[in-house]
């Protein structure tokens, strides 16, 4: 009897552990439906039924665990998931938000890999910087969406790249003028520095929040402009150089990086840090600052930050990793960046409200 029931106890014990396994990780549990409806599909068992399920599914659990793992990195994402509807060929494939979901239409005659791709680049024009967007050039749009897309579908499903760039890259990018182009290859260059996604997208989240309701102004253009020359520039910055400001002040764009140095250097103190914090930055204008350093200095840059609680607040922190750019190497490291913003912040209000 005391074997039985230790059993039933175990048993229960473990049922209890897969249960709250599935609650916390459901992207991983469609996942697994996803592979029993291929499993359907193979064995002949409700062909068409299983087919469609199993690519619904496995679109779902690719995007939601690719959000999971990747949504504190990428502001300005309105959406906690998507969910997948099947249409006919009269109706066009489309997506819109509802609620915390982006739903996205396809339709059942194109290919698995088509509509991965299709679903990804939808799901993410939908749901990526939706504020902000009205207030950028369509081309500095279509890139931003086009380089995000890219990100999610190399990282879930790399095999059927060549069809996100058959599909989609190589006719936006293909002209030697095309506009997109040029913004795509910079946002290359701002990744492999470590800048985009972090700083870039965080800047255009700020640009939304601030200009959101106001009318559209094409200045905002050339500042966007200028902040993408910025950002590649400095992903390019060589380590010891010192001839390129650390501080981007335009309209509506306004931060400062702060780099953290070697650990030699802050084990003595990190008193230079703090003080040209508080003594220069925290005076000025700049409403973000962006402390950066290597991942093995995390627990100073966290002390830093500590240190000027006064005038910041601590939005958010980050790691990934940024290729560190010598005189003749390059090496890949990984780093920790906290980002701040200023409590002095206003929104900008601008006279062209509506």
């Amino acid at each position: 009897m005391n074997l039985i029931i230790g059993w039933l106890l175990g048993g229960a014990t473990i049922l209890g552990a897969i249960i709250l396994l599935l609650f916390l990780n459901p992207e991983k549990f469609e996942k697994w439906v996803a592979l029993l409806w291929k499993l359907s599909d193979k064995i002949g068992v409700l062909v068409k039924v299983a087919h469609k399920q199993y690519v619904k599914h496995d679109l779902q659990s690719s995007v939601n665990s690719y959000l999971k793992r990747r949504t504190k990195d990428m502001p300005g994402l309105e959406a906690k998931g998507v969910r997948v509807e099947w249409v006919d060929a009269k109706i066009n494939k489309q997506s819109f938000l509802e609620g915390n979901n982006v739903i996205v239409r396809l339709r059942r005659q194109d290919s698995n890999d088509q509509n991965f791709v299709r679903a990804a680049c939808l799901f993410v024009s939908t749901s990526l910087l939706y504020k902000v967007k009205r207030y950028l050039s369509p081309s500095q749009a279509e890139a931003t969406d086009l380089f995000v897309s890219m990100k999610l579908i190399e990282e879930e499903k790399p095999q059927i790249v060549d069809v996100f760039l058959e599909e989609y890259l190589h006719k936006s990018v293909t002209p030697k003028d095309s506009k997109i182009g040029k913004y795509f290859d910079k946002y290359s260059v701002m990744q492999k520095g470590g800048y985009f996604f972090p700083v870039y997208l965080q800047e255009l989240h700020f640009l939304g929040q601030k200009m959101f309701g106001n009318r559209q102004d094409s200045t905002i253009h050339t500042e966007v402009d200028s902040l993408i020359n910025y950002l590649e520039k400095l992903a390019q910055r060589k380590i010891g150089d010192t001839s390129m400001p650390l501080d981007f002040v335009k309209e509506y764009c306004r931060f400062g990086l702060v780099i953290v140095g070697k650990p030699s250097k802050l084990i003595v103190s990190i008193d230079p840090y703090v003080n040209f914090i508080k003594k220069g930055i925290a005076s000025s204008n700049i409403e973000t600052l962006y402390v950066l350093g290597l991942a093995d200095n995390e627990e100073k840059i966290k002390q830093i930050c500590e240190e000027v609680l006064e005038s910041f607040d601590v939005l958010c922190e980050r790691k990934f990793q940024k290729v560190l750019r010598y005189t003749d190497h390059s090496i890949e490291r990984l780093h920790y960046l906290a980002v701040l913003r200023s409590k002095k912040k206003e929104l900008f209000i601008s006279s062209k409200k509506i």
